[in-house]
C-alpha cells in the first residue's frame, strides 16, 4: 500500500496520467485519509502504476488508477486492479467506478474484470470534455 512516505511518487506519476492532476496537497490528503486505501506498482524503485479506493461501510468507489505512459498495455492496470480488488476488505460487496466514454481500452478492461454498466452521466468530464459511463461489480462475482 501506498503511504505518506511515497507523495512524491504517487504525485508525480499522477501528473502524468491525468489530465486534470491533484495538486501535491491533494494527493498528501488522500493519501492521509483513513477512508482511502492506495496501491502501488513499482519496477525496482520506480512506481509505475497506482490505485486508489474510497471505502464506506459496504461500499467502495475507485477513485483513481493509472499506469505511466511508458508501461502501458503490459497488463499492469489489470494486475493493480486485481490485487487491489482482491485485498479490500471483506465487508465490502460493491465497488463503483466512473470512466470517460472514449476510454475504450479501461471500459474493456473492467468488463473483462466484471463490472457492468449501470449508468451514465453526460458532460461529467471536462478538459476533454466528455461522458461517464458509470460501472460496478459485485463481489460475490469477483
Amino acid at each position: 500500500m501506498l503511504q505518506l512516505a511515497h507523495v512524491d511518487f504517487l504525485f508525480s506519476l499522477q501528473q502524468k496520467t491525468n489530465p486534470n492532476p491533484w495538486s501535491r496537497a491533494q494527493t498528501v490528503a488522500t493519501l492521509r485519509n483513513s477512508m482511502e486505501i492506495s496501491f502501488g506498482g513499482w519496477l525496482g524503485d520506480e512506481l509505475v502504476a497506482f490505485l486508489v479506493f474510497r471505502v464506506v461501510l459496504d461500499e467502495s468507489e475507485i477513485i483513481e488508477i493509472g499506469v505511466s505512459p511508458d508501461f502501458r498495455r503490459r497488463g499492469f492496470a489489470r494486475d493493480i486492479l486485481k490485487y487491489g480488488l482482491a485485498a479490500l476488505p471483506k465487508s465490502v460487496s460493491v465497488v463503483h467506478l466512473e470512466v470517460r466514454s472514449q476510454n475504450l481500452a479501461a471500459v474493456s478492461l473492467y468488463g473483462a474484470l466484471g463490472f457492468n454498466r449501470v449508468g451514465a452521466r453526460p458532460g461529467y468530464y471536462q478538459n476533454p470534455p466528455d461522458t461517464a459511463i458509470l460501472m460496478s461489480l459485485m463481489m460475490n462475482k469477483f
